[in-house]
């Protein structure tokens, strides 16, 4: 848990968009995302 504070300004990339509280988690840890246009398919 302490080195979560090391992840500040690094980037992600989703394949899908990324919504809710995963948003709100990265957006938290000041990690800069990207993301596809689609919604994740339940399968």
């Amino acid at each position: 848990m302490s080195n979560l504070k090391k992840l500040k300004g690094s980037e992600a990339h989703a394949t899908y968009i990324v919504t809710g509280s995963d948003m709100r988690k990265l957006k938290n840890l000041k990690i800069n995302l990207t993301c596809e246009d689609e919604f994740l398919e339940d399968v």
